[in-house]
């Protein structure tokens, strides 16, 4: 019998909190849209980001990913449009309690609506 299956990545995005970021509290959300080949590797992506201070850091992250390819009929298969969002909050360290704590009030803000602003995409700089 023939297996289908979307493409499924196999870990989560590591971004690491650049640093600028952290020193100033800067928190932000992106997009990272691209593909996933025959042999689970994601290519051709594209970075849309609140923050340009997360551009890197997001595709970077998300181009370490490793993913189950889609099967269609049992055969590995690209996937396009893949859309991978990431979020950068800035967790603050309470040593008196030795906790972390999210620093958005809640009170004020409803988790599943919290809103860095719009996304823009990220400009390719480059390397000499």
């Amino acid at each position: 019998m023939a297996q289908d299956r979307d493409a499924q990545p196999l870990t989560s995005p590591q971004p690491s909190y650049p640093f600028l970021a952290s020193l100033f509290n800067v928190q932000g959300a992106c997009e990272v849209r691209f593909s996933v080949d025959e042999e689970g590797l994601p290519f051709g992506l594209t970075t849309q980001c609140t923050q340009p201070i997360f551009c890197h850091e997001a595709e970077r992250a998300v181009s370490r990913v490793r993913f189950l390819p889609k099967l269609v009929d049992g055969i590995p298969t690209v996937r396009r449009n893949v859309i991978y969002p990431l979020e950068f909050r800035f967790w603050q360290y309470d040593p008196e309690t030795d906790t972390w704590s999210d620093p958005i009030d809640y009170d004020d803000h409803d988790a599943a609506e919290v809103n860095y602003g719009p996304v823009a995409p990220c400009k390719e700089i480059p390397v000499s």
